[in-house]
């Protein structure tokens, strides 16, 4: 329901109403580009943890944000929306037919019923100054994309300044336990990423069904490692014996999907 709300306002806004000259709209593939850090901890280290507890994480960093020098006002958008001078636009990396590169993007839409669009402004000329409005679904919160974002319409050109704050770049990508399965006896694990330490992030594509009858376990998840030592009384004991690459690292959202039941009789 949350796709489909989203992507019904994508095909409500206007956009080249707004411009006086018709532009043909495209279609890029947009992903998050992130650096994580070193590990802090040995793979000694023993993680006790509960269900629905962010466990294990490494430092990240978002690879890039801007400011603008001055708002940009988006009345096609609804209602008196804008992207104001200061606000932090966060980093996308956009490919498509015809351009490859970075789309500067923030979550935060004033109307409360506007969930999960993600409003991004893009330097088509590579002059320094954004000049092109673009749009896409995803976590508004944490910036995560879906695969898709599509041009709206030019905008006048605004001059932008790079965002140098650590604190205002800092991530946590760790770890997540959602649940488990009663019937196969499975538990549920995550890689998640967070900003503030807290649940945050689930990218479900990465789940991993463990097993905890026969202890160690050792599994592979968002190109870590864990070691599952132990499970008692609803805690979980457990390594990361190979954390997550250092480096550079592109995520991406998997689309809701919506499950329909059908009771079939006999």
């Amino acid at each position: 329901m949350r796709i489909a709300a989203a992507l019904m306002v994508m095909a409500a806004l206007p956009g080249a109403a707004a411009a006086k000259e018709k532009v043909k709209k495209e279609r890029a593939q947009v992903v998050l580009p992130i650096v994580v850090e070193a590990p802090t901890e040995p793979s000694s280290h023993v993680h006790s943890f509960r269900q629905r507890e962010f466990w294990g994480w490494q430092r990240a960093r978002y690879r890039s944000a801007m400011t603008l020098a001055e708002p940009v006002v988006l009345a096609d958008v609804g209602g008196n929306t804008l992207i104001a001078a200061g606000e932090r636009l966060i980093e996308l990396q956009a490919r498509s037919k015809n351009f490859n590169g970075s789309l500067y993007c923030t979550g935060r839409v004033p109307n409360p019923k506007v969930t999960g669009i993600l409003l991004c402004l893009a330097d088509r000329d590579g002059d320094g100054r954004m000049d092109q409005l673009w749009s896409a679904t995803g976590s508004q919160k944490y910036l995560v994309p879906y695969p898709n974002a599509r041009s709206r319409r030019p905008i006048d050109p605004v001059a932008v300044t790079p965002v140098d704050d650590p604190a205002s770049l800092a991530l946590q990508l760790g770890f997540f336990v959602s649940g488990h399965n009663p019937i196969f006896g499975t538990h549920h694990f995550y890689p998640m990423l967070s900003t503030d330490g807290e649940i945050g992030y689930i990218f479900d594509q990465s789940k991993k069904s463990v097993p905890v009858k026969e202890l160690p376990n050792v599994f592979g998840i968002g190109g870590a490692q864990i070691t599952l030592e132990g499970f008692e009384d609803k805690t979980y004991r457990a390594r990361v014996s190979r954390p997550y690459p250092e480096g550079e690292r592109s995520l991406v959202g998997e689309i809701p999907t919506q499950t329909i039941y059908v009771s079939v009789p006999g």
